[in-house]
Parts: structure tokens; sequence; C-alpha cells
């Protein structure tokens, strides 16, 4: 059975994107990731400890919310990702 490349968007906005210095990584995997495979690329091709130790808290990197497709993902264990996903990193902000 051939497996099927998936091509997936990250996008980063707020500290993410000034941590990883780029707005989007498209990035392809020989078959579907899982988030903590997603997590060791983008740690991988940034080089960047910082981006790393923030997603330390996985299963869900309370600092950030993850959107799948524009919607809120609250289970990143269980995600289906398909060719074509973008997933999206945003600050959570509080102000006071």
């Amino acid at each position: 059975m051939k497996s099927e490349k998936v091509k997936l968007t990250i996008k980063f906005y707020g500290s993410s994107y000034h941590i990883v210095g780029q707005k989007e990584l498209n990035l392809e995997f020989n078959e579907k990731p899982s988030f903590t495979d997603i997590l060791k690329t983008i740690c991988s091709l940034t080089q960047s400890y910082e981006l790393c130790t923030l997603f330390q808290s996985y299963p869900y990197p309370s600092r950030y919310l993850i959107l799948l497709n524009g919607r809120p993902i609250y289970e990143l264990e269980h995600l289906k990702l398909k060719n074509g996903d973008e997933i999206t990193i945003v600050d959570i902000v509080s102000g006071g």
C-alpha cells in the first residue's frame, strides 16, 4: 500500500513569528504526521531552542492557540491531518 504524501502550511503569529523568523513554513511528510512530528520538524528546520522549549508543555502549549484550517483544536494527540491542511500558531493574549 502506497502512503500518501501530506503537505501542510504552518503559519506563525505573535511571538512564534518572531522566534521562527518567518510567517509561514510549508512542510511535506511521506505519511500523515502526528503533532509531535510537526513540532520536531519545525524545531529542526528553525534550529530555535527557544521555540522548541515553548512546546515542552505538549500535548497543549498553553501559551498558544493552535488552529487547524481556522478552527481551534484542543486535542492534539488525535489530530487527523490531510494534504493541504493549514495549522496556525497564535499567542493567547491577555491584558489588564
